[in-house]
């Protein structure tokens, strides 16, 4: 069998090196070592510069990004987003860089601009065919933000996004936290009571087909403050 030349040789060590550097930026960062984190992802972007690799150079920015906005510097964040954006010619990351986006501007309390980032994320992660997770998430995220907004239409448009894919998943009892969110916001719109019974009523049917009530689903985790279904209270 052939070696690889040199050149594919140099090629595949600096990936693995550069995979490993993110994977232990990425471990640090979910253990909240920040420091280390930063300094993995810094590690990383500085070697991907000299060999000139757009792709983990964009994964370096995001990861830096993520991890300012776990160490509260939404600023900081949104400028290596800015970075990133402008190197995403093939819109591969564009979903996560404006998901991210959203959540800076969110810290920095600019909902109105966190609605629109979460909105622009939403329609690069349908032309990523990104997955049920991503965009369950997201969806829920730009509804509750919309809500707080008192946009209440949209804010049901984007709740019954999320309640269609986790309905196709089948995936209960996400969906029944997903629809009293929905049921939530059409009480307070003060326009559609008599839809929000019937979200209700759906939750209830779902809520009695579950064994133990007992959600722990982290960004989906809302409390039914309608009144009507006890097994969520």
């Amino acid at each position: 069998m052939d070696s690889l030349p040199p050149e594919s040789q140099n090629t595949d060590k600096m990936i693995a090196m550069l995979d490993r550097l993110s994977l232990i930026g990425e471990e640090q960062l979910s253990k909240g070592n920040l420091r280390k984190a930063k300094t993995a992802f810094e590690y990383t972007l500085k070697k991907s510069r000299l060999d000139n690799n757009y792709n983990y150079i964009e994964s370096s920015l995001v990861n830096l990004a993520a991890t300012s906005l776990a160490d509260d510097k939404p600023e900081q964040a949104l400028s290596y987003l800015q970075s990133a954006l402008e190197l995403d010619v093939e819109n591969n990351k564009t979903g996560d860089i404006r998901f991210n986006m959203a959540l800076a501007h969110e810290q920095l309390g600019c909902d109105s601009e966190a609605v629109r980032e979460y909105e622009l994320a939403i329609t690069a992660y349908q032309l990523q065919n990104a997955s049920p997770d991503v965009m369950v998430r997201t969806c829920v995220k730009s509804g509750i933000l919309l809500m707080k907004l008192r946009k209440y239409k949209k804010s049901t448009q984007y709740l019954d996004m999320a309640a269609t894919i986790l309905s196709e998943k089948e995936l209960v009892e996400q969906l029944a936290t997903v629809l009293c969110m929905k049921a939530k916001c059409l009480v307070t719109s003060d326009k559609t009571v008599t839809e929000a019974i019937d979200e209700c009523d759906e939750c209830i049917k779902l809520c009695s087909s579950i064994n133990s009530w007992d959600i722990h689903t982290g960004w989906l985790l809302y409390p039914c403050t309608i009144g009507t279904c006890s097994d969520c209270r």
